[in-house]
């Protein structure tokens, strides 16, 4: 058992009885539980019921957050399936969240970088169409450097959607895998049509539950589809060990089984009631002439230029907490977990929101101009930043840490973002040129670590 046995010392559990409560059910892999590395009792029935629930080939449980799922998604791709070990080439959307730094920094890989199809208002997008990813992996292998994953972020923060079908047929057809980092979409596979890249053909998937269903924070998902090379249920758990604790909450992991109920009984209807209620909310939008960006059905996106955070501020204020905010957008995702009282409050707020779109200037919208044209996800190869170093040898090397304002010329040591979105405006072992200096000032980042 964990040191508190059960119990909070009694001064303590005066305090929080609450906390003292959930101390009971805190338990670790001891006998007569499972084991969640090697599960054959109630964990991996548990994970057979999500199984079915998801359509996968088998879905993994993980008590540490997508960002341990997207580790071993990496970790899968550079484990062979039979024979020697082959060089493992990862083509990424710009977009990627930091974990998929965090991980490639760490294993035998190249990443590449797939150009956008068309310049977007936010450090967070990357469209990337099927035609252009053929023509790049066809590029690619015209060069004798075929790639062998390719990576895609979606929805993205800002509610914009892959078109996954159509890039997995592309991916196939090329002879590679299609990884998709859906954190944001657990809930897709429970909507009035089935949108979940598993259904769509991708080949392996993260979810985080905890962003859109009603489980603890920090568990998720690692799906592999039916479609997908065979991996053994061994070779996935080894991968998600590499990344995650050996004592996973039983708390988060009953979190996790509790949701096998709901996709049985309620998630349908409460899905379905949800995107009618945000629908509302999106034709009123409309009518009151409020931007929005992206078409996840439960998200919505704010287009405020130059008016993110004190929008942000004046939600917080009426007791409305965003998702995300930064100069141009503010986010607020919608879940089942919403009441009707918070769909009507939000409609009442619309109008306020109405005021802050109506203050947008000249000056506002050419700002957003600029950062559009030096928005680097947005660049083609050709406009990428010049790489002084791989990524694996810049993680490696010593830095310090300077102010952005003095950091042009440099070469990025570390992930240089803030969370949410994590996304990076440069990667490590990239020269800081005077356009990473200016995208990274927009975005408020006001030191940069460097190497030495």
């Amino acid at each position: 058992m964990p040191g508190h046995k059960g119990r909070l010392p009694e001064c303590l559990a005066k305090i929080d009885p609450d906390l003292s409560a959930v101390m009971r059910r805190d338990i670790t892999e001891v006998h007569g539980a499972d084991v969640l590395s090697a599960p054959t009792g109630i964990l991996a029935e548990s994970e057979a019921l999500t199984t079915q629930a998801f359509g996968s080939r088998h879905s993994f449980y993980c008590a540490g957050g997508s960002s341990q799922t997207i580790k071993a998604m990496l970790s899968l791709a550079t484990t062979p399936l039979h024979g020697e070990p082959k060089k493992t080439h990862i083509a990424a959307g710009r977009n990627a969240h930091r974990s998929f730094l965090a991980g490639a920094s760490l294993l035998p890989v190249e990443v590449s970088w797939i150009p956008s199809d068309a310049e977007t208002a936010s450090l967070t997008s990357c469209p990337i169409s099927p035609e252009s990813l053929r023509m790049y992996l066809e590029e690619k292998r015209a060069e004798g450097n075929a790639v062998t994953h390719v990576y895609i972020t979606s929805p993205d923060y800002l509610g914009n959607m892959a078109d996954i079908a159509g890039l997995a047929r592309v991916c196939h057809s090329e002879g590679a895998l299609l990884l998709v980092d859906n954190a944001h979409g657990a809930y897709l596979k429970f909507l009035p049509e089935d949108l979940h890249p598993l259904s769509l053909g991708a080949d392996l998937v993260c979810n985080s539950a905890h962003k859109t269903l009603p489980a603890l924070t920090g568990t998720a998902y690692l799906h592999v589809s039916k479609n997908a090379p065979a991996f053994s249920d061994a070779t996935v758990r080894e991968a998600l060990s590499l990344w995650g604790s050996s004592s996973p909450s039983w708390l988060m992991l009953e979190s996790l089984d509790l949701l096998n109920l709901y996709f049985e009984k309620e998630i349908y209807k409460d899905m379905a009631d949800c995107c009618r209620a945000t629908d509302e909310i999106r034709n009123k939008c409309r009518e009151l002439g409020i931007p929005l960006y992206g078409e996840e059905p439960l998200r919505l996106s704010f287009s405020v230029p130059g008016h993110g955070p004190r929008l942000a501020e004046l939600f917080r204020a009426n007791n409305m907490y965003p998702e995300y905010a930064d100069p141009d957008y503010l986010v607020l995702m919608i879940t089942p977990g919403n009441t009707e009282e918070d769909f009507r409050r939000l409609s009442d707020f619309l109008p306020k929101i109405r005021e802050f779109v109506s203050l947008e200037t000249d000056a506002d919208m050419e700002r957003a101009r600029i950062h559009r044209a030096m928005a680097l996800p947005t660049r083609g190869d050709s406009r990428l930043p010049k790489r002084a170093y791989t990524l694996q040898e810049a993680v490696q090397r010593p830095f310090t840490v300077v102010p952005t304002s003095e950091a042009e010329g440099r070469i990025l040591a570390r992930p240089a973002s803030f969370c949410p979105p994590a996304v990076l405006p440069a990667i490590p072992g990239e020269v800081i040129d005077h356009a990473i200096v200016e995208c990274l000032i927009y975005y408020n980042i006001g030191e940069v670590p460097v190497l030495l």
